[in-house]
């Protein structure tokens, strides 16, 4: 999505799931919860990192499909999500 826009975010992209799980040692299958794997990454990690000016600014884009266990079964669209913020030292 990002590169539709223009942007070239591979060099500093970083997945809050993969951050957080193993995906082999752990049975996640797609992932993580797209939201609570971004709120706990930038909760946990990523705003001490802001506050100790490691970082001087960081983009946070969650993404997520509004999908239960059947919806690929039913043959239509799945809706996605996303959220953008942006925070500053």
């Amino acid at each position: 999505m990002m590169q539709t826009y223009g942007y070239n975010i591979k060099p500093n992209y970083n997945d809050c799931g993969v951050l957080i799980f193993d995906k082999e040692a752990q049975d996640t299958h797609s992932g993580g919860s797209g939201c609570a794997c971004c709120g706990t990454v930038f909760s946990g990690y990523l705003f001490n990192q802001l506050k100790q000016k490691k970082y001087n600014k960081i983009l946070l884009v969650a993404t997520g499909a509004l999908m239960n266990s059947t919806s690929s079964q039913q043959g239509e669209s799945i809706p996605r999500c996303c959220s953008c913020s942006c925070y500053r030292k």
